[in-house]
């Protein structure tokens, strides 16, 4: 980027037909207090499914310019709105580190236990199906060389996050909710009769 100022984080929403949910999540990234963000979106008008929405991620990564790099799909929500300047500080004090994990909430299993749960991993690494796309934001140099690891039939999130650790990426943890998904819909379009 010359002479533009990088933002600090991009938030990629990959979105098909699901234009209530995707209004909320929008709403959710605009009511943000700091500004120092870029929302980029994939759109599938075709409905090819998680997998090819999995794939997208990767062919376009470089349209991703933030300086961090999250997922947060168009049925998920950032419930804090001052989760972007919380973040940045928290990146700033840790050093900066390759990945950021924080907590949250998969609806409507809210059951009071986010994800990732606190268990004998919580801080050294994720366990399969204990982390969503929307718990962590990743340095957008090492986003673009592990995307790849998205394009897999299961799970694709922790394929992702566990090569990131297998890599051995400096990481840091927030005990804090910050996201949480609006309901589950496993990427099927909305119901908007």
């Amino acid at each position: 980027m010359t002479g533009l100022k990088r933002p600090f984080l991009t938030i990629v929403t990959r979105c098909y037909k699901k234009p209530k949910a995707l209004a909320i999540c929008r709403q959710s990234v605009k009511q943000q207090t700091d500004k120092d963000y870029e929302q980029v979106f994939i759109i599938d008008r075709k409905g090819r499914g998680r997998l090819e929405a999995d794939r997208a991620l990767a062919k376009f990564k470089y349209h991703n310019s933030g300086k961090y790099v999250m997922v947060l799909d168009d049925d998920d929500m950032i419930i804090s709105n001052t989760f972007i300047s919380e973040i940045k500080a928290i990146s700033k004090k840790a050093n900066h580190p390759d990945v950021i994990i924080w907590r949250g909430i998969i609806h409507p299993y809210g059951s009071g236990d986010p994800l990732p749960r606190k268990n004998n991993m919580w801080g050294v690494r994720p366990l399969l199906c204990q982390i969503g796309s929307f718990c962590f934001c990743v340095k957008n140099e090492v986003y673009r060389e592990h995307i790849h690891k998205f394009d897999h039939e299961d799970v694709s999130d922790f394929h992702f996050i566990n090569s990131l650790f297998t890599a051995k990426c400096s990481s840091c943890w927030v005990d804090k909710i910050y996201v949480r998904t609006q309901k589950k819909s496993y990427g099927k379009a909305e119901d908007i009769g």
